[in-house]
């Protein structure tokens, strides 16, 4: 992990997730176009319910749902990246202290539950419009937890950020 915590690593794997994230802002609007609508897709809520997800899926169409798929797939490197800056961060923040490199597992439990969450809305793609409740519920869970291992980790960085920061103004 020591490799990844360099400032050189952590620049290049910012400037990755900066290209991803144009890249998502592209598609999106490219989502929103096939819609005539602004829509928000299922990754970025934190939650939803069966009669959302069948709403969705008929606002944005056949061709919605198959850029939507499309979109699903390039989101399958995205945990990557942003785990990987994660993981960069927390350890460039915690190498005075190697006993709190146990944290880097949140950011990994955030990339592992986004790629199950991932797989889950491209079934819920595939059986559309026969999904159940169960599948729905399941997948939004999956959402859910994602978001809190995301922000628990981000919450993380800025925590150890701060003590570094104040550590250093006390010499």
């Amino acid at each position: 992990m020591k490799f990844l915590s360099n400032k050189i690593s952590m620049l290049i794997l910012f400037i990755i997730l900066i290209g991803f994230n144009i890249y998502f802002f592209t598609q999106f609007k490219e989502l929103n176009n096939l819609a005539q609508q602004e829509v928000e897709i299922l990754d970025l809520r934190f939650g939803y319910s069966l009669d959302e997800v069948n709403r969705f899926f008929s606002i944005i169409g056949n061709e919605g749902r198959a850029k939507y798929a499309e979109i699903s797939k390039t989101d399958m490197l995205y945990p990557i990246s942003y785990g990987l800056l994660i993981i960069s961060l927390l350890t460039f923040l915690t190498r005075s202290n190697t006993k709190l490199y146990f944290l880097n597992i949140f950011p990994v439990a955030a990339v592992v539950i986004d790629f199950f969450e991932n797989v889950s809305i491209v079934k819920l793609m595939e059986n559309f419009p026969n999904i159940s409740e169960e599948m729905v519920s399941y997948t939004s869970n999956l959402t859910q937890i994602k978001w809190l291992f995301i922000v628990f980790s981000i919450l993380l960085v800025l925590i150890l950020l701060y003590k570094k920061i104040k550590k250093a103004q006390k010499n």
